[in-house]
């Protein structure tokens, strides 16, 4: 789990990298969580629903 804290907005992101339908490696960040679990459900949502 790629998970950060964003100290200037007091929010979180999460930053990682994922292989899409071509086969090439690429890298996905999503901001503005309120909590840290939230930022880790949504990369193993993006991640599961990729791998479909």
């Amino acid at each position: 789990m790629s998970v950060y804290c964003d100290e200037s907005k007091k929010t979180y992101y999460c930053k990682f990298s994922y292989v899409d339908w071509i086969g090439k490696t690429r890298w996905t960040t999503k901001r503005g969580f309120d909590g840290k679990k939230k930022a880790a459900k949504y990369e193993r949502e993006f991640k599961r629903s990729n791998n479909e």
